[in-house]
This record gives C-alpha cells, structure tokens and sequence, in this order.
C-alpha cells in the first residue's frame, strides 16, 4: 500500500538538512523512534529486522491486541488467539517481502495494523514481476494449511477438523469437540481449541484476501496484473479499481447489518483505496486528453535487461532503437521517478529520523549526492 509523510529541507547535496552529526546521526532515544511524525497512524513501535527487512507493529494494533485480552472472559486464550493471528499474518507479509525480491525488486519493511499489514514491496514495473509479488502473500497461507492441518487431523483423528463449510465453522467445531472429546485430557482440549483456531483464522485469511477483489487487497492485485497483460496497465487499474468500489460497498453494508466493526474498518480502507486510484486514473486520462499525440500510450513496462535478452557483447536483441521522442519522454519519465523516490526518502527522514533508512536507501541517497555534486 502507498504511503508518504511530508517531507523537511535538504542540505547540500540532497541530504536532509539539521543537526544530524555524524556519518548517520546519534541515535534518538527508543521512544522517539515511536512517535515519530504528526501521524498517529504511522506510530509504530519497531521490533527488529529480518533479511534486511524491518518489521513495525502500529501502536494502533497493541492497543487493539490488548483490548481484546482485558475484555475478554478468558484472558489467556484471547492472548494465543491474537499472538497467532499476528504471526500468521506476519508471515503472510513476508511472503510478498521475498517473492518481490526473487523477481528483481525492493522490499525492506513491513507495518503491522490492526486492519492487517503492509508490505513496502516495490517490484519492477511488470505484470509478471507485480503478479508473483502479490502471490508470495497467499503462498505462504496456503503452505501453512499441511503445517497447521496434519497436526489437528492428528490430534482428533478425523477429517471433519479440517475439512469443513467455511460459512458455517462452528458446528464442525462442536461436532468433533462432543464425538472425540470425550474422556481426554485436559491439554487436549487446549490443544484442539487452538490448533482449530489457527488453521481456521489461516484459511479464512487465505480466502478473504484472494476473494475481495479490491484494493489493497491481494485479490484486486491479482485481478490488476492478470488484466495487465491483456490490456495494459492503466486500463487494468481502472477496471479493479471501479469494481473495488462496488464491492467495498456491498462488504461495508453486510458489516453494518452483522456488527462487524473490523470488516467494516476494512470496507471503508479498501473503498477509500480504489475511489483514490480512480480520481487518479481520471487525471491521467484527462491530462491525455489536453495531449492529442498520448491519446492511446500506456505506460510501459520495464525492458527486460537479463543475459537472455541479450547479444554476445550486451547489445539488446529485437529492440530497434527508440525514436528520439520516445527516448525524451522515457528519460524524463525516469527523472521523475527518481525525485519521487528522493522524496518519499526525505519524508521518511523527517517523520522518523535517519535510523529508519534501509540500506538500499542510504545507497540511493549516496549515489544521488554524488550525481548532484558531479553536475
């Protein structure tokens, strides 16, 4: 999901201006890398890194996990089922954190709301490269369905643990609790309850990220990439975005009716998300509309740079040599794209200090400085 902070002044040479001191600044006290910034939403408390990949916990989302443990009638059970709940999702977000880097891209961290989480994966810009970064999320619930099931089928000794009507759950949950429940042990009894959580809350998060097909969930993505091959780009993020409306309607009203305060927080994310990518499709299209000669130009796809797509000396093979206005607009295309990117670095900097930057993002801030100072 996109994201920006406002951004401060730079110094010389790009970087960010202030009393930093030092190659990258003194380190701020822990809980100023918390509450970081003017945005409540953005506050987030770090816990570590991954691969090169920082992980965030809104605090939004420990306000809400504690919540749902003081208010609830069995404290310890609440505390499992939203520990789980967190670490699966977790892993769901890792999943699209490296499936975007086996494909070429960027991904260094991930925010966990209580909405669900963020993944800042910046794959290239190719249908195939966006479509198997989105799948890498999906993936890892449906590797976790064997790791999760076996054991329960296991536990219980029958099928109907894990092979159930996903509209209905419960019943098939009481229904093995009453025929193989009896006379066992108190630890089975935890042990069933929680292992029929996970794998539960693991498959329904599987089927309602793939099934909305909306943004920024994985089912609107999918649907955007997959129309991305057919039909381009921005006509694909039109199509999804028109029918992520409709549908975060329809799911904010069946919220409403059934009380559901977190779908309808979702409902009302995933409208706000597509109506803002239809204002911003409508833009570009009125903006074609001002130039007669962009009347039917997509927006391309990066060139595939690998060994495959090359001669013996490095040379591009079937790729005649652009026109001269063609290779302009692709160059000033990729200047904006680099500003854009100066940016969203220099808001980050300012929201959160210099100790939230990724290494590729000291190595981009690095290599622009130098550009700017060899101009």
């Amino acid at each position: 999901m996109a994201r920006s902070w406002r951004s401060g002044g730079t110094g010389e040479g790009g970087w960010p201006s202030g009393g930093h001191g030092g190659a990258w600044g003194p380190r701020r006290p822990w809980y100023r890398n918390i509450f970081v910034g003017d945005n409540p939403l953005m506050w987030a408390v770090p816990l570590g890194r991954v691969r090169g990949i920082s992980v965030r916990v809104s605090v939004l989302m420990i306000v809400w996990g504690v919540l749902q443990v003081l208010t609830s009638g069995q404290r310890g059970d609440m505390a499992i089922a939203v520990l789980g709940l967190f670490l699966i999702v977790l892993a769901h977000e890792f999943g699209h954190c490296f499936a975007c880097r086996a494909v070429g891209g960027e991904a260094d961290e991930i925010l966990m709301w209580p909405l669900g989480g963020l993944a800042m994966c910046r794959p290239r810009h190719r249908w195939r490269d966006n479509l198997i970064t989105t799948l890498g999320g999906p993936m890892v619930n449906v590797a976790l369905i064997p790791v999760l099931g076996v054991p329960l089928v296991l536990l219980t000794g029958t099928l109907e643990s894990v092979v159930f009507n996903p509209l209905d759950p419960f019943r098939a949950y009481g229904s093995v609790f009453a025929t193989s429940g009896a006379g066992r042990p108190g630890w089975w009894y935890h042990a069933y309850r929680w292992g029929w959580w996970f794998y539960y809350m693991n498959g329904a998060l599987l089927l309602f990220n793939v099934l909305l097909v909306m943004y920024p969930m994985d089912g609107g993505r999918i649907v955007q990439a997959l129309l991305w091959r057919r039909v381009g780009y921005d006509r694909a993020t039109y199509a999804v975005a028109r029918v992520g409306v409709g549908m975060a309607a329809l799911l904010g009203v069946y919220a409403l009716l059934r009380g559901e305060n977190v779908l309808f927080g979702i409902a009302l994310m995933g409208g706000l998300t597509c109506w803002q990518e239809l204002q911003r499709q409508r833009w570009i299209a009125s903006q074609r509309a001002e130039e007669p000669w962009r009347q039917g130009q997509e927006e391309e796809e990066e060139p595939d740079l690998s060994a495959a797509h090359q001669g013996p000396a490095g040379e591009r093979r079937g790729l005649a040599a652009p026109p001269s206005r063609r290779a302009a607009e692709r160059a000033q295309a990729e200047a904006v794209e680099h500003q854009k990117e100066l940016d969203r670095i220099l808001e980050k900097i300012s929201a959160r200090g210099m100790a939230s930057l990724t290494r590729s993002e000291k190595r981009f801030l690095e290599q622009d400085t130098i550009r700017r100072r060899a101009q």
